[in-house]
Parts: structure tokens; sequence; C-alpha cells
């Protein structure tokens, strides 16, 4: 797995992590990595989410890990994990109202520095509707 890993030229931290997440497994079950059926893996997935309270990103990396030793390194093997996709909390930017501009425009006392505040609330306002 480690010659893989540098034929494809992963970095020094991947390649760390992926050997973790390999490990990781190995301890779990405590069998040969190749007796280890598709559904264990998905519920070491699981085991890493919920009752380990792993983030969902150290979660991913872990089956990055698993798919690569699996789907290369593991002869005559696919492993096709299904990591639930991500939930990005959405929020809309803070928009300043027009006496919050003013306000910033008055507590600049350089002509100069003022006209490129000026200059750039232009630049978005007009971003924005284009």
């Amino acid at each position: 797995m480690l010659n893989e890993m540098k034929f494809r030229r992963l970095s020094e931290s991947t390649i760390k992590s992926y050997v973790n997440s390999v490990n990781g497994l190995a301890e779990f079950y405590n069998i040969p990595l190749d007796q280890i059926s598709n559904e264990e893996i998905q519920d070491y997935l699981l085991h890493l989410q919920e009752e380990r309270g792993l983030a969902w990103n150290t979660c991913n990396i872990a089956a990055s890990g698993l798919l690569f030793f699996y789907n290369n390194v593991v002869t005559n093997r696919d492993v096709d994990l299904k990591l639930p996709v991500r939930k990005h909390k959405q929020s809309l930017p803070e928009v300043l109202s027009q006496s919050d501009i003013e306000l910033l425009l008055d507590s600049v006392s350089n002509m100069k520095e003022r006209i490129i505040l000026i200059t750039d609330f232009y630049r978005i306002l007009i971003g924005s509707i284009f």
C-alpha cells in the first residue's frame, strides 16, 4: 500500500491518514482485511460517525483511505462506500445598512482612502447587479 501511494505521489499527510484508516479497520474487526465485507466496512464508517462522534471530514478521509486500499491494493476487490453527503450550512452575507456605510466612510479622514472605499462599494454594488 505504501509503495502504491508513493507511486501516485500522495502527500505524506494523506499517506499517514490512509494508513491510519486501514489500521483502524483492522483493529476494529481483528480479522484479515481481505475477509471484511463491504457491509462491515460501511458499518465501521457508521461507527466512526455515530459512536466515536468523528467529524464528517474525518470520516470522509477514512472512507477515502479504505477505498484506496481495497480498490488499488487488494486484488479482485471493488468497494463502493456510500458516505452521506455533507450538510452545508448556508448563510447569507451580512449586508451593511446605508447608515453603516456612511459611518464607515465618515471614519476615514484621509481623502485617498475614502475614495478607495467609495470605489470598492460601487464596484461591489455594480457587480451584484450584473
